[in-house]
C-alpha cells in the first residue's frame, strides 16, 4: 500500500513472511511468482548479502509495517511490526480481528493490500501506533511555546522596570508579591 503521513516520517505497507519468520518485501516480481527476503522477523533490514528470493507459496504470515523515519531524515528508517496475520488457506477461516488473512495462491502482500477491509485494519494499527508520536510532537511543541512565554514575560519584565515600574507594579502584574517578583527578576 505505502502510505505515508503527512510530514514523510512514517510509512505503511503488508509485507509477507516466509517459513523462519523472515521478512519479504510486498513486491512481487512479475512472472516467476517469487517475493524479494529483506528484512528480519523482527523488521530489521537484512544487509544485502543474506536477502533472497523464494516463492510466494512459502509467505506463512502478513506483517501490518510501519518504516519510523523520525526527525533525522539522514538515518534509514526502522521498521516496525504494528500487527501480524496469518495466511490461512480457506477464504472461510479469514478473520482479520483474529490475526487471519487468506490470499489466493499466488497472491502477494501487494495484492491483499489493495483489498479495502485490509486497507482499513492497516491503517487502524497505523493510527493507533503514530498517536503517542503525535501526543509527543503535541506535547513539544507546547513545550516550546511555554519557553517562548518565559522569555517574553522576562522581556517584558525588563522593559517594565527600565520605564521605571516599581516591583510592586511587576508583582501586581504577574500575580505575585513584590519580593516574588524581585527575587525571581531581581537581575533585570
Amino acid at each position: 500500500m505505502g502510505t505515508s503521513c503527512d510530514d514523510g516520517t512514517h510509512e505503511l505497507y503488508l509485507a509477507s513472511v516466509v517459513r523462519g519468520g523472515r521478512g519479504a518485501s510486498c513486491r512481487g516480481l512479475g512472472a516467476d511468482a517469487q517475493v524479494e527476503i529483506t528484512h528480519a522477523s523482527d523488521g530489521r533490514e537484512l544487509p544485502p548479502w543474506q536477502q533472497w528470493r523464494c516463492p510466494v507459496g512459502e509467505v506463512m504470515r502478513f506483517a501490518v509495517m510501519c518504516d519510523c523515519a523520525g526527525p533525522d531524515a539522514s538515518k534509514r528508517p526502522k521498521s516496525t511490526v504494528l500487527k501480524r496475520w496469518d495466511r490461512v488457506l480457506d477464504p472461510r477461516d479469514e478473520d482479520l480481528q483474529q490475526g487471519r488473512l487468506y490470499l489466493a495462491p499466488g497472491g502477494t502482500a501487494m495484492d491483499a493490500s489493495k483489498r479495502l477491509d485490509v486497507q482499513t485494519a492497516m491503517r487502524r494499527c497505523w493510527a493507533e501506533h503514530l498517536a503517542p508520536l503525535e501526543k509527543t510532537a503535541q506535547l513539544q511543541a507546547a513545550w516550546t511555546q511555554h519557553r517562548q512565554a518565559l522569555a517574553d514575560v522576562d522581556d517584558a519584565v525588563h522593559a517594565a522596570r527600565t520605564a521605571g515600574l516599581s516591583w510592586v507594579d511587576v508583582g501586581h502584574a504577574t500575580g505575585m508579591t513584590r519580593q516574588s517578583a524581585r527575587e525571581r527578576w531581581g537581575t533585570s
